[in-house]
């Protein structure tokens, strides 16, 4: 969680900040749901104006 990457098979992975915010938000919550309104939360201040749904797919994916 510190050094924001992924392992697979002894490679790293480097995460960019959105797709690592995903990630721990369900790890975080194993088993449990987690709504795109509490990831959209997470991942931008208030007074963020942006796609929401689309930054958010574009994040997942990542």
């Amino acid at each position: 969680m510190r050094t924001r990457e992924l392992q697979k098979n002894g490679q790293r992975f480097d995460l960019q900040e959105q797709p690592f915010l995903v990630l721990r938000a369900l790890l975080e919550r194993p088993g449990q749901l987690v709504t795109r309104d509490e990831l959209i939360k997470r991942l931008w201040p208030s007074d963020t104006f942006v796609d929401f749904e689309h930054s958010l797919n574009k994040a997942v994916k990542r």
